[in-house]
């Protein structure tokens, strides 16, 4: 199965993401954009595993979220990989590159290290049962909205960022994560379908 680990978004938050991809791609190069429905907050993605490993995974990813309380989230700003030339950004190795990738940002009402450190709990149990690739970046928080058909040059990856910059949707209280099974090509519009396998309650809410 090839399966992820995600916080996923309330209804109407995604409904408000809808609405607002609705009202921006015709004015944006063609791309293929997420389906609202399928919108998530990937902590980890695992790739393929066998069913024999699914309990001890399962078990694993459970006792990592116990131990963190529920977290406030909130969609808010946009970018792109890689980031736009004029983004400020920072990150290393795409200024001026056309964009690949374009997603949302996430702020959390608690601190952001809150949620970096429980990301990076999940990761490290997942790896104990399941043989992972190194990852070759630190992990940033971000859903992906969209990936152009052709790479967006730097009015195009700038464009996106404004029209998504703004806040999208009120803040929502997360009190689990989600395993997650992906089935390429079997979802809304040709995407994947996604099928939670499993639960994973944070700590006020086990």
């Amino acid at each position: 199965m090839r399966l992820f680990v995600a916080l996923e978004l309330p209804p109407p938050v995604r409904h408000e993401a809808a609405r607002r991809i609705a009202a921006e791609r015709s004015r944006l190069p063609a791309a293929r954009w997420t389906h609202a429905d399928n919108l998530h907050l990937t902590l980890v993605f695992l790739g393929e595993v066998g069913e024999s490993a699914l309990d001890g995974l399962v078990a694993a990813l459970a006792a990592a979220f116990a131990v963190h309380p529920p977290l406030t989230l909130r969609l808010a700003g946009a970018g792109t990989f890689p980031p736009p030339p004029a983004s400020g950004s920072g990150k290393p190795g795409g200024r001026g590159k056309p964009a690949r990738v374009a997603w949302l940002g996430v702020t959390v009402a608690e601190g952001i290290d809150r949620l970096l450190v429980l990301q990076r709990q999940v990761d490290a149990a997942a790896r104990r049962v399941v043989d992972l690739a190194p990852e070759r970046r630190p992990w940033t928080p971000h859903l992906t909205l969209a990936r152009p058909k052709a790479p967006w040059r730097g009015d195009a990856a700038a464009s996106f960022v404004a029209a998504f910059a703004p806040p999208l949707g009120e803040a929502f209280r997360v009190a689990a994560g989600h395993l997650v099974r992906s089935e390429l090509g079997r979802g809304p519009g040709g995407g994947p379908l996604y099928t939670r396998q499993a639960e994973l309650p944070l700590e006020a809410a086990a």
